[in-house]
């Protein structure tokens, strides 16, 4: 500071003024003046000199206590870990931790540092960058490095003693330091390095040291005290000369007044100077606790200039929430002049906050008691914002662990959308929320809703979902979806695409709405509403977050859905096979083998009931398995790995002998699978067909003429030993061998194949043969062609005799035995009946062999139907079936429903027909009969086709005892053949038409007899009126249920229910008020229980609840349930409500109320009468 004042000349008379001598009075003045400018020059270089150490020892303290909240901030996390480097080693005395070093999915290594590690690192650091040095030291250190120097351990001893603090200033590498020493007490996470040395918590087991530089502040003090020398000089001297000419001119002496208070203003302008140097806020306040002095740094963290500053003005920028506690805090410090301590924040115009750390002290005066306060604050913001991150991660975690959890326990979308919305709005301060996904129409689908703040007087809450999901997505919900991105609100009411909340809707003041998305695509939204203090980045992260974990979840959940679904598809599937599947797993190194799982065919096949065998020995389980030497098998299909299927007949008490196909395989995890099937009727089938081969074998070789079976493309297939004879080939040169190669003129063969084309067949055709030799001789041909069911072309069957002989004896034969002509035209017709014989044998065995194949499918789909337990099982069999019965067509089955026949099973490529019609659409439903419309069956088309087909269609009625169940309908897309004149047909074949008709029939009569079934099971099981289980279906159930029980040693509880004042319910409002009470309480009861469980109606107003493998207490709990759920009903009949019901409850469980089931129910009964008795609307369990 530079100062500008005007020159004084002294006047020549110093020591007289008027001819008064001056100096003995100026003499006392001048050695008092000298006194007084050397005191106080004393005094202000021995205030100096306390300043800089105050000044040093508070900046001390406060890098102290930022180091101590940083060893504090680490320890509460248990350590942080950081990247491992040459100076980040690995923390010896952590090696007993199991979690100090980790690998990141990087692959960064990662060490764990504690506390003190970290605290060293950031003294290596800082003394490197700012000369500030700390130390860790220790009584009993377990590094060298942390032992305690001279002055260390006599403060040591000091703290040992009840000291709190140590200080002293020395020198260190040629410069002064401030050293101060704090003691380090022993807290639980110093035990994981330093609990062997037998500390305990509360112990002090070191301290920690600081050492300030002192070279900046000494530097200014003594510039200072350069100054203080200077212009105390210059005071002295103008004072000199202020009191030579003080005497005379007071004028004089009032300016030189002024400029020493300019010198002081100079002095303290330098104590400013230096404050500005302290990297803290310092501040001075007055006796009264009002601010009168503030340097810049301070200014800086407020936010405000010096001069807004002053007096009580800096209370403008404490945050508002804040402030009444820092107003108490300051005015206590103010009344009990003591010491401050406190955290509190700074809030700018512009908004920012700055959290503070602020200190103060009194300032004492000898004399005057308390002048003044200082004191220092410091910018903790980071560390605040470190730790708020840190508690908001802790508790984002900790959401998406209770998001996890719920959704084990969830069983709805529903419920688990409401558990995650409650932990959205519990971490984010939220009164209310919304959960939504997007459908593939692109509207929203709610997920949950909070009905907090709902008007239910004009709005139910449970009309809340349905309104959300049909609303259309606009306003700030729909920005959100269309932009993709967030939308914060905090001002909903002024905001551009505000749309209004629907009627009914709470108000918004405040709005967040998140995209939930998955791989870049929005897939749903997350919206809070309402929380008190503005939204942010944090909640908007912490709703992203919970979003993605909120998909996810949903996703598995469903998956999970999806599986349990497969594995009950699979279960029915395995149960529902024909053949018999059983598992088995492998005891004792593979001697023997334990059944561990079977299916229904099983049961059925072997007579046994599955209950009886699983878990038992195979053997013991199946004593035929020994005798049939099935148990070697099964341990070489265990030890190799190898399946072996083979058949064996065994005898079976009431049905004889049956024979029994086995394949087995071992599966990956060891078990061995065996499926087997009765193939009774098939060996019987195939025993029949080689009987009848052999017939016609026997036929073939006892003709005297050479017959052959030749195949479409003209090579034997078949042949007799006279045909070997003639044509001298070998008998399995034959197989090879081109009927046509036997022609000797090839004109004589067009010609005969000419006419069987035509004519389709050929008798006694002379044409020259050739041998395998090569010789010619005549012969006589009969061929005939062999045509499948479509009427193609299969091959033919020719009979071939050697007229060599006939021809050289033909001539005399005419003309000497013309006697003998009767006798050959009796031949030629003996002949010709054999040939026709001979051909008919052929399509028969053709036939046969066919009509084989089609009764054995016919009876394996009747098999099957017979042990389908319903209409739909029924209808996938069907499905298996047809397309074997009709290979080569196209077709469906339709079923009546509800006046209209749906399609429920179809095959081949493109159907036709329509897959649902009315019945009057279709000419064959109409007239009761089967309809065929084809080119060569010309008819009206049905309706129900939608295309034109060039082969027929087959339309048959399923009917069944005068009604009509369906319809099976065949298209018979190429159903032509083309015989050796090419010549096309189209129409369905007589033999496919009496399958047709027989498998419809067969289908009938299946389909009538499940629905028969199904009807009659039900009205022998369910009651009529509540259509829940009956008395009858009770006493099955429990007989099953209690061997169940013995079997696994475990309980059956049983609930008794009556409705309380059925009679006057009854007698009021009539009988059929009363059975709508029951309908309602049994539709409840009914879905208010597991899906094991049984709900019947025991008679009149009672009920009886079967719960299998529930204890006594469970039972008690659901029995509460139930009673409260029926106590809230609200039931009316004919528009009156039938006021409130209740019931009565009595729960006993087996066996600790009874060995027999009738006593478990009697003790039930019991328990629920003493419920009557004691006020009814009450459970009881028997005592």
């Amino acid at each position: 500071m530079s100062h500008r004042s005007r020159k004084y000349q002294p006047p020549a008379q110093t020591a007289h003024a008027g001819g008064i001598r001056l100096l003995p009075y100026a003499l006392p003045i001048i050695l008092g003046w000298t006194v007084a400018l050397g005191g106080s020059l004393l005094w202000n270089q021995f205030r100096q000199l306390r300043e800089t150490r105050e000044f040093a020892l508070i900046a001390s303290r406060a890098s102290f206590d930022k180091d101590i909240s940083y060893r504090r901030w680490n320890a509460s996390l248990g350590g942080v870990y950081a990247q491992v480097t040459a100076t980040s080693q690995p923390n010896p005395y952590l090696s007993q931790t199991p979690e100090r070093d980790v690998s990141t999915p990087s692959g960064r290594q990662l060490t764990l540092i504690n506390p003190a590690y970290m605290l060293r690192q950031v003294y290596d650091l800082t003394n490197s960058e700012s000369k500030i040095r700390g130390h860790i030291t220790s009584a009993n250190p377990l590094r060298p490095e942390n032992a305690p120097d001279a002055w260390e351990a006599e403060a040591l001893k000091g703290f040992e003693a009840g000291g709190i603090e140590a200080h002293t200033t020395l020198e260190l590498s040629g410069e002064p330091y401030l050293r101060l020493m704090r003691p380090l007490v022993v807290e639980a996470d110093c035990l994981k390095c330093h609990g062997a040395q037998g500390y305990q918590v509360g112990q002090i087991r070191g301290g920690i040291s600081v050492s300030m530089p002192l070279t900046a502040w000494l530097t200014e003090g003594r510039t200072h005290l350069t100054l203080l020398w200077l212009s105390h000089g210059l005071v002295w001297l103008l004072g000199m000369a202020g009191i030579v000419l003080g005497l005379h001119r007071v004028r004089y002496h009032l300016r030189e007044q002024q400029r020493a208070e300019r010198a002081l203003r100079h002095s303290e302008a330098n104590m400013r100077g230096l404050a500005a140097a302290v990297p803290i806020g310092i501040f001075q306040a007055d006796a009264r606790g009002r601010i009168v002095y503030v340097n810049e740094r301070w200014c800086e963290i407020a936010g405000m200039t010096a001069g807004q500053s002053v007096g009580d003005g800096w209370f403008q920028r404490v945050h508002p929430e804040d402030l009444e506690r820092v107003l108490a805090t300051w005015d206590q410090m103010v009344e009990s002049v003591g010491k401050l301590f406190l955290e509190y924040r700074f809030r700018t115009p512009q908004g920012t906050v700055t959290w503070v750390s602020g200190r103060a002290i009194p300032i004492e005066a000898e004399g005057a008691g308390v002048t003044g306060y200082l004191g220092a604050i410091e910018d903790i913001t980071e560390i605040k914002l470190a730790t708020e991150n840190l508690t908001r991660e802790r508790a984002l975690v900790e959401g998406i662990n209770r998001i996890l959890q719920q959704a084990m326990k969830c069983e709805t979308d529903e419920e688990l959308g409401l558990a995650c919305l409650d932990v959205c709005e519990h971490l984010t301060g939220s009164e209310f929320g919304f959960i939504g996904e997007l459908n593939a129409a692109g509207r929203m689908d709610t997920i949950a809703v909070s009905n907090s703040g709902w008007a239910a007087c004009r709005m139910p809450a449970s009309d809340v979902p349905l309104l959300l999901r049909n609303m259309e997505v606009r306003g700030l919900l729909g920005k959100a979806l269309s932009d993709g991105q967030s939308v914060i609100a905090n001002d909903v009411e002024s905001h551009p695409d505000r749309l209004g909340a629907p009627v009914g809707h709470p108000s918004i003041a405040r709005f967040l709405g998140v995209p939930m998305k998955q791989a870049g695509r929005t897939m749903g939204m997350i919206v809070l509403a309402n929380k008190q203090s503005a939204y942010d980045e944090a909640d908007r992260k912490t709703a992203e977050v919970l979003g993605a974990a909120i998909l996810e979840t949903l996703q598995r959940k469903r998956i999970d859905v999806q599986i349990k679904r497969s594995e009950t598809r699979y279960k029915a599937l395995f149960d529902n096979m024909n053949s018999g599947v059983a598992v088995y797993e492998a005891q004792a190194d593979g001697m023997d083998f334990i059944v561990k799982n079977a299916n229904r065919a099983v049961e059925r096949i072997e007579k046994v009931q599955r209950e009886d065998i699983l878990g038992r020995s195979m053997v013991e389980a199946f004593p035929a398995v020994r005798d049939l030497g099935l148990l070697d098998v099964f341990q070489r299909v265990w030890r190799t790995g190898t399946p072996e299927h083979l058949t064996k007949r065994l005898a079976v008490d009431g049905e004889g002998e049956v024979w029994r196909d086995y394949y087995f395989y071992r599966v990956p995890w060891g078990d061995v699978v065996a499926i087997y099937d009765d193939v009774t009727e098939r060996v019987r089938a195939q025993e029949e067909l080689r009987n009848a081969n052999e017939f016609l074998e026997h036929v073939l070789n006892s003709s005297p003429d050479a017959i052959g079976m030749v195949n479409h493309r003209g090579k034997f297939t078949r042949w007799n030993k006279v045909a070997v004879e003639m044509f001298g080939y070998g008998f399995e040169e034959l197989k090879d061998q081109s009927f046509y190669e036997l022609y000797a003129d090839k004109n004589q063969m067009d010609l005969l194949l000419g006419r069987l084309r035509e004519q389709g067949y050929v008798r006694r055709y002379e044409v020259d043969m050739r041998r395998k030799d090569g010789s010619v001789f005549p012969g006589s041909l009969s061929i005939r062609l062999l045509r499948d069911r479509s009427g193609e072309v299969t091959g033919s069957i020719c009979v071939a005799r050697d007229a060599t002989e006939t021809r050289k004896r033909m001539a005399q034969l005419n003309e000497v035995n013309k006697h003998l002509q009767a006798e050959i035209l009796e031949r030629e017709r003996v002949e010709e009946a054999l040939q026709g014989t001979n051909e008919k044998l052929k399509s028969l065995v053709l036939e046969y062999g066919q009509h084989n194949q089609e009764i054995t499918l016919l009876n394996e789909m009747s098999d099957l139907l017979q042990a389908c337990l319903d209409c739909e099982e029924a209808h996938k069999a069907i499905a298996r079936f047809l397309p074997r019965l009709f290979p080569e067509d196209t077709g469906a089955m339709y079923m009546v429903n509800k006046n209209q026949l749906t399609a429920v099973a179809s095959w081949g490529e493109t159907l036709i027909s329509e897959p649902v019609f009315a019945p009057d659409t279709c000419w064959a439903l109409r007239r009761g009969e089967v309809h065929e419309v084809g080119r060569d069956r010309p008819g009206l088309p049905c309706k129900h086709l939608v295309a034109e087909l060039e082969g027929a269609t087959l339309c048959i009625p399923l009917t069944a005892q005068g009604s009509t169940l369906g319809l099976l309908f065949i298209q018979v897309d190429r159903e032509h053949t083309l015989d050796v004149w090419e010549q096309p047909t189209a129409s369905v074949s007589e033999a496919k038409q009496r399958l047709a008709v027989t498998v419809a029939k067969q289908i009938s009569l299946s389909v009538a007899n499940l629905q028969l079934r199904d009807r009659l099971r039900r009205q022998a099981t369910r009651d009529p009126l509540t259509g829940i289980y009956n008395r009858r279906y009770l006493d099955d159930t429990l007989e099953r249920e209690l061997l169940r029980a013995k079997r696994k040693n475990t309980g059956i509880s049983i609930i008794m229910a009556d409705i309380d004042w059925f009679k006057s319910i009854n007698d009021s409002f009539g009988h059929e008020a009363g059975d709508t009470v029951l309908v309602a309480v049994a539709e409840m009861l009914k879905g208010g229980v597991r899906g094991e469980d049984v709900v019947c109606r025991f008679g009149g107003e009672e009920f009886i609840l079967v719960l299998p493998e529930a204890s006594l207490e469970n039972a008690l709990k659901r029995a509460e349930q139930l009673r409260e759920r029926i106590s809230e009903l609200e039931i009316e009949h004919e528009g009156k409500a039938l006021g409130k019901i209740t019931a009565s409850f009595g729960v006993a469980t087996f066996p600790d109320h009874g060995q027999a089931i009738e006593e478990v129910i009697k003790a039930a009964d019991t328990a629920m009468y003493r419920a009557k008795s004691r006020g009814r609307n009450r459970v009881e369990a028997m005592g």
